[in-house]
């Protein structure tokens, strides 16, 4: 059987790509399990940074009405192992403090905004239609859709998007700061795996220590966060490669006639 998530690597760059189109790339169980599978080849595997892209004209429609309708009765059951391993997966994908870079278009829905969104870096299409869509169902959200958008765009705003489940465009998702840039959607992977491929040059100890003063910036007082900082930079400072960063830079300036480079 096709696998409806599958992980390829090339290089430094590995990709999670979510593969079954034909139904806008819907989460279903089978996806799930493929996306855990997936992650954990993500794991095992030497890459710096990973590149999450769905096939198709839709990034994901979110959970699978169909099948979940077909539930009856157990439809809370279904949803809740659904909810679990899709969590347990994300959570893993989180957890392998390498950077996440998403490629996103068309409709990003429910479950699939939160898989967008558990990102460090998120590129839209043109053609980007973004949208919680769960109170549509009566539903709360999952895949960590209520975390990530209030620390992106805040508590009132997140909540009114949750309550109203509004489909909001490429543009307003930028300006609110969803997502980081907007391609032609013919563009959209190529440009995403030009910043995949600028991130993989890069020190996942660097990444794994920006990715958590920013994280702890909301928790911690002023003060603390300065001590954190020093002691990070410090730590960061002692790695061979920034002295000789250091002198390159140096060297770089002088061949400009001092000016900054």
């Amino acid at each position: 059987m096709l696998r409806t998530v599958r992980f390829e690597i090339s290089g430094s760059i590995g990709e999670l790509i979510l593969n079954r189109s034909n139904v806008g790339n819907a989460v279903s169980p089978d996806l799930v399990e493929d996306l855990a599978t997936s992650v954990e080849e993500a794991a095992s595997s030497e890459a710096k940074v990973i590149l999450v892209w769905a096939e198709g004209s839709d990034f994901c429609f979110g959970g699978d009405i169909r099948h979940l309708a077909a539930s009856g009765e157990l439809l809370s059951q279904e949803l809740g192992s659904m909810a679990e391993r899709t969590h347990a997966a994300l959570s893993r994908l989180r957890n392998l403090e390498i950077p996440i870079v998403c490629a996103a278009q068309g409709h990003i829905v429910g479950g699939g905004l939160g898989i967008a969104m558990c990102s460090d870096i998120l590129l839209l299409s043109d053609s980007a239609r973004l949208s919680t869509g769960y109170s549509r169902l009566g539903l709360s959200c999952d895949a960590g859709v209520s975390y990530h958008l209030t620390r992106l765009i805040g508590e009132r705003r997140a909540l009114s998007w949750l309550l109203r489940s509004q489909f909001v465009n490429a543009q307003k998702a930028l300006a609110l700061g969803i997502a980081e840039e907007i391609f032609p959607e013919k563009e959209l992977l190529s440009q995403a795996r030009g910043v995949a491929r600028e991130i993989s040059s890069g020190d996942t100890a660097l990444f794994r220590a920006l990715r958590m003063l920013v994280a702890k910036s909301s928790q911690n007082s002023y003060q603390e966060h300065l001590r954190l900082e020093a002691e990070t930079i410090v730590k960061l400072a002692a790695a061979d490669d920034v002295a000789e960063r250091l002198q390159s830079h140096l060297a770089a300036g002088k061949r400009n006639h001092g000016k900054p480079d």
